[in-house]
């Protein structure tokens, strides 16, 4: 996959971040809020705390104004 290195950088910071510190299952306090902020700074809409589990969200991105496709997931 063809990435930016400063996003690619970042990707592997944050992976490593998260391997470093391990949490427990349903836990993930610190790993969720690292996605959630570094989806937010990607322009996506972040919405946390989904079907009561409060380490969960959903990330959605419009691509191309609203005339592309509509990128989502959700952890």
């Amino acid at each position: 996959m063809n990435l930016p290195d400063d996003l690619r950088t970042e990707l592997r910071s944050l992976c490593r971040t998260i391997y470093e510190n391990p949490e427990l299952g349903f836990k993930e306090f610190n790993a969720a809020k690292l996605q959630c902020d570094l989806l937010k700074k990607l322009g996506f809409t972040v919405t946390e705390g989904l079907a009561d589990l409060p380490t969960s969200y959903k990330a959605e991105k419009i691509i191309n104004g609203g005339n592309g496709p509509l990128f989502g997931f959700f952890s």
